[in-house]
């Protein structure tokens, strides 16, 4: 199992959430997050070792470290990972802006109204 503690570190690393006191993601949604990019990149990219990622299981077989182009699959798994992570919060906090926004222009149109 050290391939899933190697590519926790290194997504953590890249997500600026290696705090020991306060992070914002679980081990659990990390995971299921590297399952899905590792899904993802196999299909994006020719390996010469056939993986076989099962994420409702939580399995990618063979090991990816005891191939040779395990380091390759771990690092490219990690990336997109971070990649999908940074996507969704980038939408998240776009949306609140849009919000934000409408908000304040409703008071504004109302405060306009009234006076």
């Amino acid at each position: 199992m050290s391939w899933q503690n190697t590519s926790l570190i290194m997504l953590r690393t890249l997500l600026n959430d290696a705090s020991c006191s306060t992070e914002k993601y679980t081990d659990d949604r990390l995971m299921d997050l590297l399952l899905t990019s590792a899904y993802i990149i196999r299909i994006d990219i020719n390996f010469n070792t056939t993986f076989t990622v099962n994420v409702g299981k939580q399995t990618i077989s063979p090991n990816p470290e005891g191939q040779t182009d395990g380091d390759e699959f771990i690092s490219f798994m990690v990336l997109k990972a971070a990649c999908l992570t940074d996507e969704s919060n980038f939408r998240t906090a776009a949306l609140i802006q849009c919000f934000t926004a409408r908000f304040q222009s409703h008071i504004h149109i109302s405060t306009i109204r009234l006076t």
